[in-house]
């Protein structure tokens, strides 16, 4: 498949940073909370409504992540993030 420059600029999050205020407040949730940084290795990509700007109040964000072994990922997931609310 080949990606249009939009298609690509949406690869990145850095975009949620001009964006409208709920994209905002998620660019700094990802930011402050180093979420990407924290995924890098598995390539995470924002999807969702909110990255798409038709988010409704009750709207959540998704992270798709590339990975050879799911151990490996949950690992991961596990260190970095078992200590936020919700964690499951």
């Amino acid at each position: 498949m080949n990606l249009t420059k939009s298609d690509k600029d949406l690869e990145s999050h850095l975009y949620l940073k001009d964006g409208n205020e709920t994209q905002k407040k998620l660019f700094h949730d990802l930011e402050a909370w180093k979420i990407l940084k924290s995924l890098h290795g598995f390539k995470p990509t924002v999807v969702g409504t909110i990255p798409l700007g038709i988010d409704l109040p009750n709207s959540d964000v998704d992270i798709l992540t590339k990975f050879n072994l799911p151990s490996h990922l949950v690992k991961i997931c596990y260190a970095k993030f078992r200590n936020f609310e919700n964690f499951h």
